[in-house]
């Protein structure tokens, strides 16, 4: 990224993801290391993976492909980037802290807007030089690239590597993925403590520490809208139950004024998937030990069926419009059932079983863990394995989980279709 922001900025933001990082590698798994990169052979189906949506862009842009649109506000390029990459507007969540790049265009009063789909995330903040994003490939490897958000003749997207990874694989070195922190911020937006990342099994009192959060949620207690250094009930209470982020900052500079607890949600649902997929890459091409790739085939099942998912107190509200988007672009069954049904009552899912079995990054997953994981995954949607564990997810749950991949996942293995006709025999 050298060029496109100043020297002492770039400088300043160097420094601030090293503290970052070196926090960041004391939270990492134990025992959680792996040989230098250059020790594993890239193969040529490898090198020739087809692009992500953020490189089909580029490369359709490089080809001379139509220009992207500039706004005739401040906004510059984003509203036609996310129209070309197929990211609503209604997925905007806005964190404050100063935990990016480009961390010195962050703050309480000048939040960075993320906006994401399956994919691809993007990430704008009014006034900064760049627009930042990642994407998924279809070889499962989460890729990070940036445009300059200023008016050029051709606007080009750029795929950077170094100060992206140095936090996003501060985690796992081998398989650098996207993170979602909740942290201790001052007013400034500066962290003053390093907390944990998240994702869907952190409960709803631990999470969004430096984030804004609007909807509803009944008594339940979360950390965003606030800062470490304003402090008491009263305050505390007032990050609560926001329907709207007007009065906080300039709204009329983002494309809502809103950061959606159900967006934030599934985007946290997302991110856990996407790393813990990323770790079983990674200990496949590693060559971990058996019984370390098992364990970390079993946590992925595990969180895919919700297990140890963050429990809800009360019943959850977004004020996007979010969730009703995102549950009618979910593949259904003859009944009508999809994996992207929300319940939002109890939890965050009706069914238990991650939509994201449709994404690039499980796809992606090499044969013989992703033919494990689908034996895990039909053993406990058939009730073949009653472990403690699963006792949470009712029968009926399970079968139409069950039922619902079976109707519209392409590619499954010949042992579903049989256990499924073996379950509905049983029933």
């Amino acid at each position: 990224m050298p060029g496109l922001i100043s020297g002492r900025a770039l400088i300043g933001a160097r420094a601030a993801i090293a503290a970052i990082f070196a926090v960041l590698a004391l939270l990492a798994p134990p025992g959680l290391t792996f040989p230098a990169a250059a020790e594993v052979t890239t193969t040529r189906e490898d090198a020739e993976a087809p692009p992500d949506p953020v490189a089909a862009l580029a490369a359709e842009l490089n080809a001379g492909g139509k220009p992207l649109a500039f706004a005739p506000s401040f906004r510059g390029y984003m509203p036609d980037l996310l129209k070309r990459l197929k990211i609503e507007d209604d997925s905007q969540v806005l964190v404050f802290s100063k935990t990016s790049l480009q961390q010195g265009f962050i703050g309480p009063s000048s939040p960075r807007a993320i906006y994401f789909n399956d994919t691809v995330a993007l990430g704008y903040i009014p006034g900064a030089p760049l627009i930042e994003m990642w994407a998924v490939g279809r070889d499962g490897a989460l890729r990070f690239y940036t445009l300059k958000n200023a008016r050029v003749a051709a606007p080009q997207l750029q795929h950077e590597v170094d100060e992206c990874k140095l936090c996003h694989a501060s985690l796992h070195p081998a398989a650098p993925g996207p993170m979602m922190m909740s942290v201790s911020t001052r007013s400034d937006g500066i962290v003053s403590r390093y907390d944990f990342n998240t994702d869907g099994r952190t409960p709803i009192a631990e999470r969004w520490g430096g984030w804004y959060v609007t909807g509803r949620h009944g008594d339940m207690r979360h950390r965003g809208n606030v800062v470490a250094d304003v402090t008491g009930p009263a305050i505390i209470q007032d990050g609560q139950n926001l329907t709207s982020l007007s009065g906080r900052f300039e709204v009329g500079r983002y494309s809502r004024q809103t950061s959606d607890i159900v967006a934030l949600m599934t985007l946290e649902h997302q991110t856990g998937f996407l790393n813990l997929a990323g770790d079983v890459q990674a200990r496949t091409a590693y060559h971990s030990d058996p019984a370390t790739l098992e364990r970390s085939i079993e946590d992925l099942a595990d969180y895919m069926l919700g297990v140890d998912g963050a429990v809800l107190t009360a019943p959850v509200e977004g004020t996007s419009g979010f969730s009703g988007r995102f549950a009618a672009e979910g593949l259904k069954d003859g009944n009508g059932r999809s994996l992207r049904d929300l319940d939002l009552r109890t939890r965050l899912f009706r069914y238990p079983l991650s939509y994201m079995i449709y994404s690039a990054a499980f796809d992606a997953l090499p044969p013989e863990p992703k033919s494990k994981l689908y034996r895990r995954l039909a053993d406990v949607l058939t009730g073949k394995d009653r472990s403690a564990k699963y006792q949470s997810l009712s029968p009926a749950d399970r079968a139409a989980a069950f039922d619902i991949v079976a109707a519209t996942k392409p590619g499954l293995p010949e042992f579903w279709r049989r256990d499924g006709g073996e379950a509905n025999s049983a029933r």
